[in-house]
């Protein structure tokens, strides 16, 4: 069949909804993508310029130290004294003269890129290093030599300075050791003393290669050079032997930031000292320095467009999968509408309109809902007072059921008749029905009061009262009220009857009986409206046992409620033992009454059972027995009957329990298993089948076919490999989700977490 073009448009609707939500954030995305690579590429650069910076200081550092410590070493006052000695030194003296060698050491060890440090004293002709003590005319040419210099020109040379202060001497070619290998070299020489008065100098090497390898960990990352040049424009130190020369004076004064060498480019980045002047020139590999950024960049894009792919496929699924439902939705909300082709109409107009007509529909349902509640409550309190409750346990739960909770207190029954002849009196006098009556009642009850139609023109209201001695004036005032309301034609043709307060609701019968009773007896002459119960005329020495009384007892020994007829019998004998004065003949008049009424109860049981009982009353003498002992031998077998009927309900109601529960054990595999069904099984309404299952078993039928389905499914997932859907299915679960929210309810966990938690047993 083809598909109709409803989904089809709303599904399009749908997708342009969602990009108009999705593509302004994923704008808004994209200018904080190119936003943020700029600023990282950025942040990059300056990650490079500070660690040249950063290299700067550390030189700069170094050699600060070196001239606190050079300045420590010349005004020691042991130097100043063997300055001046020419005599061979003492062994002593040497020995102290060799302490002045440590400082030396220490200048050689605190500076990483130091080659060497000595002393020349100009009296002695000594010469104090690092490493101890030697002649000038041993050390120079052995320990040291300066390409250029004889070692009688380099004494000139290293005394010709300004004392007080370093004097650099760079770019010389040196060596320290004899054959040793030539070296890139600058000197800071320290005059001791000043013009005429110098008497010797501390000299301090500085090895150029050594300093470009310290300065070549930034071009290791990054690749590329650094180039060190004193304020001359002299080699100070380079990371490279291999320098390009036409790259030499670019390098010096640099003006551009960025060059490019053969296939590279590479970020230029310059740095004076702020100490000696040296000028840092460092190029470095511009691919290199931004690699990092340019990953995250590319992840970055990445992630951006598959969010927005992702974003754009969930957009689809949703659409798909909203577009058909939604669709099918307003064909029920709205049947006879399609408002999927108004053009400018957005979707979620349409979903409003749907949930609104939804509301309309849920009031009226609401309202329905209540009409039933109502039946439902008059179908309650019709049983009630009918007697047809075998005992209090099921009234009670009819009550939940009907949202009925009858509060404490004494309550009472009003019956209430238009006479049969006055219906059709006249269209226009509303009442036309007990019904209506009913209507009049009900604007005059209290919210825990309740009224009903009886039937034949009669209504029953259910009324409470605060106590026993205020009932007849409460009835009296709710009637007056209800006859005001009546139309004037029939305030003098209806008539009420009015029962005895009862304390448990549950007795309500017994008032209702009374109040019929009553009503009745309006009907014998008088022009009365209102006849209660208590007022009725009766002479005192003959017995009472009214139809109702009998209609009342016998229902109650069939419905096997020995709750009510225990009620009804002891008012039976209150009435005639207690209230009346009756004689003995009058008494046995009563004991064959109540005979009859067995013998009438006896044919309700089997043929066995109705000779054993017949036979008993026969042994009942009712011309020769004492009242008092008659009447509690009929007790005795009435009592018996109603528990005889208690058992066999017992029995009956085991063996439908048995049956029932056999009936869910074969069939809890079955998706379709439920209340309805069971209840259409076996001929029972849903209402009864609840109650009197959970009255047998002690838990509701609906708990107990899930403790049923979920005690196979734990076992199914312990012993078997099933997956957890076979086991749904296996368990009567059609939808997956279903089941695995009844498992967690059950055990506390998923069927997979059990199953893992318990392990299998295979």
């Amino acid at each position: 069949m083809k598909e109709t073009p409803g989904p089809k448009r709303l599904l399009l609707r749908y997708l342009s909804t969602n990009l108009f939500i999705l593509i302004p954030a994923f704008v808004v995305s994209g200018l904080y993508f190119f936003v943020s690579s700029a600023l990282l590429f950025r942040a990059a650069d300056e990650v490079a310029s500070t660690q040249l910076e950063n290299s700067v200081n550390y030189v700069d550092r170094t050699l600060s130290n070196l001239e606190k410590l050079a300045s420590k070493v010349v005004l020691d006052y042991r130097l100043n004294r063997y300055s001046v000695m020419e005599s061979p030194l003492s062994p002593l003296e040497l020995y102290r003269m060799k302490e002045l060698t440590t400082y030396l050491s220490m200048i050689v060890l605190g500076g990483d890129f130091l080659d060497r440090c000595m002393l020349y004293l100009k009296a002695g002709e000594r010469v104090l290093y690092e490493n101890g003590i030697a002649e000038y005319s041993t050390f120079y040419g052995n320990l040291l030599s300066v390409e250029g210099f004889t070692a009688d020109s380099w004494r000139r040379y290293i005394l010709a300075g300004e004392g007080g202060r370093f004097n650099a001497h760079y770019a010389l070619t040196a060596s320290t050791a004899r054959g040793g290998r030539p070296m890139l070299a600058h000197f800071l020489v320290w005059p001791i003393g000043y013009g005429d008065y110098v008497r010797g100098s501390l000299v301090i090497m500085i090895n150029g290669t050594e300093l470009g390898r310290r300065l070549a960990r930034i071009p290791d990352q990054y690749g590329g050079w650094i180039v060190v040049y004193g304020p001359e424009g002299k080699l100070i130190a380079a990371t490279s032997d291999s320098i390009p020369l036409e790259f030499q004076k670019q390098m010096i004064s640099v003006a551009t930031q960025t060059v490019a060498i053969g296939t590279h480019r590479y970020k230029v980045y310059s740095r004076i000292s702020s100490y000696n002047g040296w000028h840092y020139v460092a190029f470095m590999d511009e691919e290199r320095i931004t690699a990092s950024v340019r990953r995250v960049q590319v992840l970055a894009s990445f992630l951006l467009g598959g969010g927005f792919l992702f974003a754009l496929a969930l957009s689809f699924l949703f659409a798909s999968h909203n577009s058909r439902p939604i669709s099918h939705l307003f064909s029920l909300l709205m049947p006879g509408k399609n408002p999927l082709f108004q053009k400018g109409t957005s979707v979620f107009t349409l979903l409003e309109e749907a949930v609104l007509n939804l509301r309309d529909t849920n009031l009226q349902l609401t309202q329905k809902m209540d009409v039933l509640f109502t039946i439902g409550k008059d179908y309650l309190f019709h049983k009630l007072l009918k007697g047809e409750y075998r005992d209090r346990t099921l009234f009670l739960e009819d009550c939940r059921r009907f949202s009925v909770f009858p509060a404490p207190g004494p309550y009472y029954v009003i019956v209430g008749q238009v006479p049969f002849f006055m219906k059709d009196l006249d269209a226009s006098a509303v009442l036309n029905s007990d019904d209506s009556l009913v209507m009049f009642f009900r604007n005059h009850l209290a919210i825990d009061e309740y009224a009903l139609s009886w039937g034949r023109g009669y209504a029953v209201a259910i009324k409470r009262c605060l106590g026993n001695a205020t009932c007849n004036l409460d009835a009296e005032a709710f009637i007056e009220g209800v006859v005001q309301k009546l139309p004037a034609k029939l305030r003098e043709e209806v008539s009420f009857g009015v029962g005895r307060p009862v304390e448990d609701p549950f007795l309500l019968s017994l008032s209702l009986a009374e109040a019929e009773t009553a009503l009745a007896s309006l009907y014998g002459g008088g022009f009365e409206r209102i006849r209660f119960y208590t007022a009725l005329p009766a002479p005192m020495d003959v017995y009472r046992y009214p139809m109702d009384v009998e209609a009342s007892l016998i229902r109650s020994v069939l419905a096997a409620n020995l709750n009510l007829f225990s009620s009804i019998w002891d008012s039976i004998y209150k009435e005639n033992f207690v209230q009346r004065n009756l004689s003995i003949k009058e008494g046995r008049k009563l004991i064959q009454a109540l005979c009859l009424t067995a013998r009438r109860l006896a044919v309700e049981f089997p043929p066995p059972r109705q000779e054993v009982y017949a036979a008993y009353l026969d042994a009942i003498d009712t011309t020769e027995i004492q009242p008092l002992t008659g009447f509690k031998e009929v007790e005795k077998f009435l009592r018996s009957m109603t528990e005889e009927r208690c058992r066999e309900k017992r029995s009956h109601n085991e063996i439908l329990a048995q049956e029932i529960q056999e009936y869910i054990e074969t069939h809890f595999q079955d998706p379709n298993l439920s209340l309805t069904l069971i209840a259409d099984t076996f001929h029972l309404s849903e209402s009864y089948l609840s109650s009197f299952f959970k009255e047998q078993r002690g838990e509701n039928i609906s708990w107990y076919i899930l403790r049923r389905r979920m005690t196979e499914a734990r076992r199914l997932l312990l012993e078997t490999r099933e997956s957890v859907d076979t086991i749904a299915l296996h368990c009567g679960y059609v939808n997956k989700a279903s089941f695995r929210r009844a498992f967690k309810r059950m055990f506390g966990l998923s069927p997979s977490e059990y199953r893992s938690s318990q392990g299998r047993v295979l």
